[in-house]
């Protein structure tokens, strides 16, 4: 092999020896995930775990629907304003609008 590169790509005996020590650390390195995953012990589950889970699915739920039924049922009694807002022309009065806003929806 060290012929074969010492022909086509000129490599002295140092240059050999570090390219044999580079492969060896890459091999390493790819063999490190394969030796762990091996070596290491699975950890058991807690048996009351799927009872956990259920009853957080349960709760989940529970929150859910009430949520829904809360908006479902709201009467929409929020009320609205319109008014006519030109940003590009804020006068004294146009001013005291953009505040309104502002301070409507806690941006200030």
């Amino acid at each position: 092999m060290r012929i074969w590169l010492n022909k086509h790509f000129g490599f002295s005996k140092g240059e050999f020896n570090g390219l044999l020590i580079l492969i060896l650390i890459i091999v390493f390195i790819k063999l490190i995930p394969i030796i762990y995953v091996n070596s290491i012990q699975l950890e058991k589950d807690d048996p009351n775990l799927l009872a956990k889970i259920q009853k957080i699915e349960i709760t989940d739920q529970q929150n859910f629907q009430y949520t829904r039924d809360r908006i479902e049922t709201s009467n929409g009694s929020r009320k609205v304003t319109l008014f006519n807002f030109d940003p590009n022309s804020l006068n004294a009065e146009a001013g005291k609008v953009w505040v309104y806003l502002v301070n409507k929806r806690n941006q200030l």
